[in-house]
């Protein structure tokens, strides 16, 4: 039987914080392992359940901020979503964020699963996040500091098309990459 790997299996993100050490996790791994800058295991937690690790960015207090798709146990679309979770500098879940929902991206894409590319706290203390939603486009969503949505944009439309990275550069402006 010919079998095809999955991208996502084999994604890894890590990520060094301000005391320089690293946070490292595997998308489907589920640990979330911050590691010392000699190779050290600091501290290994696990992920909350059924989370899919899409990425993982440091917040400007010393923790960081993480965002996945949770996956639900039955085959209608509707249960899952995506969240981005603020964990602080020992690996301990603060809070949930932000359920992020395709109605933040579009309403007519509601109930279709999304999946996270990047994430980032941007200056203003806000999040960006990247990302695909299934079998239709890449968006950008701009939160600002109370998580309301600033601004939002798509990409594309068909399922090839998904936004992976995002950079925020010092006049505040947003560079995207991704597949097209």
């Amino acid at each position: 039987e010919d079998k095809k790997e999955n991208y996502y299996d084999r994604r890894e993100i890590i990520i060094e914080i301000d005391d320089g050490n690293y946070i490292f996790a595997c998308q489907t791994g589920k640990k979330i392992t911050k590691i010392s800058n000699i190779g050290e295991i600091i501290w290994s937690k696990e992920a909350k359940e059924g989370l899919q690790i899409g990425s993982i960015t440091k917040a400007k207090d010393g923790g960081f901020l993480l965002g996945g798709y949770i996956h639900t146990s039955c085959a209608v679309v509707t249960g899952g979503h995506s969240e981005v979770i603020k964990y602080n500098k020992d690996g301990e879940e603060e809070k949930v964020l932000k359920e992020v929902l395709t109605k933040d991206i579009e309403a007519s894409k509601e109930g279709q699963s999304i999946e996270i590319g990047e994430l980032i706290q941007t200056q203003d203390n806000g999040i960006l996040i990247t990302g695909k939603i299934q079998g239709a486009y890449g968006f950008t969503v701009k939160y600002n500091q109370s998580l309301e949505i600033e601004w939002k944009s798509w990409l594309g439309d068909n399922n090839w098309n998904i936004i992976r990275t995002a950079l925020e550069t010092s006049d505040g402006s947003i560079l995207i990459g991704g597949y097209f």
